[in-house]
């Protein structure tokens, strides 16, 4: 077992509803293994984190993340995000490159500040540039103010801040004002997630272990209440409409912030088509109406928010209650492994109702015999012709089913302490012989007389 990757049917009803902005980014000191994790995540109707997938890796390279996503995009039917977020690891870029080509990748504001202070060692370089970061203005304004920022420091020629400029549009606000990311600006959302899964998974974990404390962790998230996050209702209260100009097919209303006149924004109403725009951007980039449309809903007197401005992925209709996972499209590509498990699951229920009575169980166990005898002769006939490792058989010959236990890796990241891997990998030696497997208390080249007299009661 080199790489792994899954999701559940949970995950895979939430992606379908708000799978348009994808998160992931990468742990470590998860499990004896030092795999690396991977936690791909979004936002949900309530504005609450949601689990799309997890990956264990044997190695962070564009090869294996393009597997990842590229399984990602299987085990999601298909769908592409039109949002990406992660930490700006090359790697991870390339393969979002390569996967989700369409996609508007942005970098972690997070990352980024950090990366000023440790590229730049200049506080007030990266405070101004976190600011300038984080703007909300026109391109033309950030390029003038990326000037007059870079200049009085004297980093025309610093190859970081040269090549931050040359991905601006992946960071800077001003690039990315009218493009969705339901409100996130960075990988915040997964290293919550990595905090809060940290409390089950643990360094000694084995694989088996490792998924049942994921899904514990899991189920024990998807119970918790969701909390409103972000009230825009609120803010009307500081905005008043400075100026409302008529024309033929709009009005144009031009907001302002109570004793700020420098504040302003301008909301354009089309009354017939009940469609609304305003110069904030706010609904393009986090699609829920802004505070400055709420002005204009008031001041027009109408009842009810206009369906231009209610994103589906917001209200309480978003997840369909009757979807449900693609299982025949995934049971045509999982490995047999999977596959076993598929049947094994749906067979349970037919089980328990058989072993109710002596005539269900006598029925059922006639027709079990008879399937069982008709899958072996089909899988002999298979095997003689053109089957190969993938469904069941080994190059010896011998049968086979499920796969090895990982080998531990190294990872970019931070290994921390040698894990206990080792311990399962190359076992103490003996003392004595200094053979492995065993100690001097049970060496078999020591007679019972030595160990005694060695070891006294």
């Amino acid at each position: 077992m080199e790489t792994l990757f899954w999701a559940d049917g949970r995950s895979q009803m939430d992606y379908a509803a708000f799978g348009d902005v994808l998160v992931f980014d990468t742990t470590y000191r998860t499990n004896a293994y030092k795999k690396p994790f991977v936690i791909l995540v979004g936002v949900s109707n309530n504005f609450m984190t949601t689990i799309f997938g997890c990956a264990l890796l044997s190695k962070e390279t564009e090869e294996t993340y393009n597997w990842v996503l590229a399984t990602f995009l299987e085990a999601m039917d298909g769908k592409r995000p039109i949002s990406v977020v992660t930490d700006g690891d090359l790697a991870m870029r390339n393969a979002i490159r390569n996967i989700f080509p369409h996609a508007r990748h942005r970098l972690c504001s997070w990352h980024l500040e950090r990366n000023a202070a440790k590229n730049v060692h200049r506080p007030e370089f990266v405070s101004d540039f976190t600011k300038l970061m984080q703007m909300e203005c026109e391109v033309e304004e950030f390029e003038s103010l990326w000037a007059d920022m870079v200049s009085p420091y004297g980093l025309q020629t610093n190859a970081w801040v040269v090549e931050m400029y040359k991905d601006r549009e992946r960071w800077a606000e001003a690039y990315l004002l009218a493009h969705f990311f339901a409100g996130m600006r960075t990988t915040q959302r997964c290293e919550g997630m990595n905090c809060y899964m940290n409390q089950f998974l643990k360094v000694r974990l084995r694989l088996f272990e490792f998924v049942q404390q994921y899904h514990r962790g899991l189920d024990r998230m998807r119970i918790a209440d969701a909390e409103a996050e972000t009230d825009e209702i609120q803010r009307t209260s500081a905005l008043i409409v400075a100026r409302r100009v008529e024309e033929v097919e709009r009005r144009l209303y031009f907001i302002e912030m109570y004793s700020q006149p420098e504040s302003s924004w301008t909301v354009e109403y089309y009354a017939i088509k009940s469609r609304m725009n305003c110069s904030c951007l706010m609904f393009e980039s986090f699609g829920l109406p802004c505070c400055h449309r709420i002005v204009v809903m008031k001041y027009e007197h109408l009842l009810t928010i206009p369906p231009s401005l209610v994103m589906r992925r917001w209200t309480r209709c978003a997840r369909p209650v009757a979807q449900q996972p693609n299982h025949g499209q995934m049971s045509r590509t999982a490995s047999q492994t999977a596959r076993c498990g598929i049947l094994s699951s749906g067979y349970n229920l037919m089980l328990f109702y058989a072993s109710q009575g002596q005539d269900s169980f006598e029925d059922a166990r006639e027709v079990e015999y008879e399937m069982t005898s008709w899958m072996r002769k089909r899988w002999e006939r298979k095997k003689n012709k053109d089957w190969n490792t993938e469904i069941g058989e080994a190059s010896n010959g011998q049968f086979i089913f499920g796969v090895g236990d990982p080998l531990v890796v190294k990872t970019k990241g931070n290994p921390g302490k040698k894990s206990s891997a080792q311990h399962y990998q190359n076992p103490r030696k003996c003392s004595h012989c200094e053979c492995r497997g065993h100690d001097k208390r049970t060496c078999p080249k020591l007679s019972s007389k030595h160990r005694m007299d060695d070891f006294p009661m």
